[in-house]
């Protein structure tokens, strides 16, 4: 058989390639899960730009309305920005989607105050 004798680069032994592939992993496993847990520490969405998580504070008709608005609407059809219609189509929009959704009373007052200070914004 021919044998090539691999002759390291000047510098390099081969003793210290070898303690190169043994480090890299050990590398890896440190630096890979110290990356993921930094990624989680941002928000997901940025605010005001998705769904509420958590508790609803008591009383407060707009976080319940915007937390309705991405979650009852999005169940059958994507949540459309609310400021893609006007406060005339959302007045006719609305009472049928509440409808559609089985939402109650207080929640399809939550989802109009929502949609109100949205396109007052």
């Amino acid at each position: 058989m021919n044998q090539t004798k691999t002759t390291p680069k000047p510098g390099v032994s081969l003793d210290m390639k070898s303690n190169f592939r043994a480090v890299c992993p050990s590398i890896a496993l440190f630096f890979l899960p110290s990356l993921l847990l930094l990624a989680s520490c941002g928000p997901a969405t940025p605010a005001g730009k998705g769904p509420t998580t958590g508790a609803v504070a008591p009383g407060d008709p707009l976080i319940l309305g915007r937390k309705l608005y991405f979650t009852k609407c999005a169940d059958c059809h994507v949540a459309e920005p609310v400021k893609r219609y006007s406060a005339a189509e959302w007045a006719h929009i609305l009472p049928d989607m509440a409808e559609e959704a089985k939402l109650s009373p207080s929640e399809t007052a939550a989802v109009r105050a929502y949609v109100k200070a949205e396109l007052a914004r």
